[in-house]
């Protein structure tokens, strides 16, 4: 301790000065004992992440969805979305969890198909997102471990968010264990930020196109009674999909049979996906009616702050109203009013999508192949095909498998489960 204070104090009758130390205060303690080394507190280690392949059971998806719960996971990240997606398209043949546990407790998962060599995420061209759900990035890496650690000679999960956790997780693992990596675009999704409030947003819109939508609302507002209402499908959610799903039809989309109910797999899905999302709170079915009959309608899942927009329809006899672009309008400002931070049109982007985005996300589909004979023949393959889309007999390719996969799901109503390739166009550009 530092010394305690002194001073010079003349005594009286003295000449002489003396040091005086001042005494310490009442009730304060005398010098402190040397401080001690603190005690050593055994820590407990680190339940080790273990990593394995598990059958998709009762359990599981007990935990899957307590995992999910923890995690605020997307909802098509979740259990209650497979059950969905194979209600509609099936279940393929192979499929499991891979899964990274510690101590026993689920912290990451992705579900796979596995065959003929090769793992796949499951889902098809209606999926949103095929991540890995994860409770933090250890956990997330381990899994990306254990996709390349398989055995397969060639690995593709996908649909993801370009540059998100899963996918730099994943490519992260690849590049350690010498697989090579192939990135494909499936497709630019145009979302609208809320960030800045309705106000900001509608005055950053083009002139055009505020005064479009001004001009249809008067035209509409002349034309009869309009209406704009949100279901949330607590109540008649099986008489609204109805009704959505006739709309739909009555377009552009019936004719090309790519309507939800010129397919019974997607039907089945669509009807799976609204039944869940209801029982959940997170369904959003919008209609645009006109004394009393629908022009338009859209399909939306609404959870964690953001509004997916996964199918769009309208009624072509009412086109002179550009019903389509009215609905957008409306649900794009409830998105706003509702709190959410993002709408996501949650499929490709055309031309009058990009016309209400402030920005676009790309979705990708990653490949690893491993460093195997078999491996290296499926990467070239791979290049192959993508030389060939690149090239200027790519976009009459598209067109002619885009053909016979429509004149097959007419002809052969059982579900096609594959790889996604990104979702059908949303609306055609009639109506908007």
């Amino acid at each position: 301790l530092p010394a305690a204070p002194w001073h010079h104090r003349r005594h009286p009758g003295r000449g002489r000065s003396r040091r005086v130390t001042q005494a310490p205060a009442r009730g304060a303690r005398g010098p402190a004992a040397a401080p001690r080394a603190p005690r050593a507190v055994a820590v407990p280690p680190e339940p080790r992440l273990t990593v394995e392949l598990a059958p998709l059971g009762a359990r599981l998806r007990e935990e899957w969805e307590e995992l999910a719960r923890r995690t605020a996971a997307s909802p098509f990240l979740r259990p209650g979305y497979l059950e969905a997606w194979t209600e509609g398209f099936g279940e393929p043949v192979g499929t499991r969890a891979l899964v990274a546990r510690a101590g026993g407790r689920l912290e990451a998962l992705t579900c796979l198909v596995a065959a003929g060599g090769r793992l796949r995420s499951v889902g098809n061209e209606e999926t949103p997102d095929a991540g890995i759900l994860a409770s933090g990035p250890e956990a997330r890496a381990a899994v990306g471990r254990g996709l390349v650690a398989q055995g397969a000679h060639r690995v593709t999960i996908g649909p993801l968010a370009g540059g998100d956790a899963s996918h730099l997780a994943f490519v992260a693992a690849a590049d350690a264990a010498g697989h090579r990596v192939l990135t494909r675009s499936v497709m630019r999704c145009p979302v609208v930020s809320t960030s800045g409030g309705w106000d900001a947003y509608w005055r950053g819109r083009s002139r055009n196109t505020r005064h479009k939508v001004e001009r249809l609302l008067r035209r509409l507002d002349e034309a009869g009674r309009a209406d704009f209402r949100m279901h949330a499908g607590d109540a008649d959610l099986d008489a609204l999909l109805d009704e959505a799903f006739r709309v739909e039809a009555s377009g552009w989309k019936g004719d090309a049979g790519s309507a939800i109910a010129s397919r019974p797999e997607s039907r089945r899905y669509y009807a799976a996906l609204a039944r869940w999302a209801a029982g959940r709170g997170w369904l959003r079915l919008g209609f645009l009616r006109l004394d009393g009959r629908p022009l338009a309608f859209g399909y939306g899942i609404e959870a964690g702050g953001v509004h997916s927009l996964l199918k769009i329809g309208f009624d072509p006899v009412f086109g002179r109203l550009s019903p389509g672009t009215l609905l957008l309008h409306r649900m794009i400002r409830h998105a706003f009013e509702s709190g959410c931070s993002v709408f996501d049109f949650a499929g490709k982007a055309e031309p009058y999508k990009l016309t209400w985005a402030t920005g676009v996300v790309e979705h990708v589909e990653v490949a690893a192949f491993r460093p195997s004979p078999r491996g290296r023949v499926e990467l070239a393959a791979a290049r192959g095909r993508r030389a060939l889309a690149a090239s200027p007999a790519g976009p009459r390719l598209r067109r002619a498998r885009a053909a016979l996969r429509s004149r097959s799901h007419r002809h052969r109503p059982g579900a096609r489960v594959g790889a996604p390739a990104g979702r059908e166009r949303t609306a055609g550009a009639g109506g908007q």
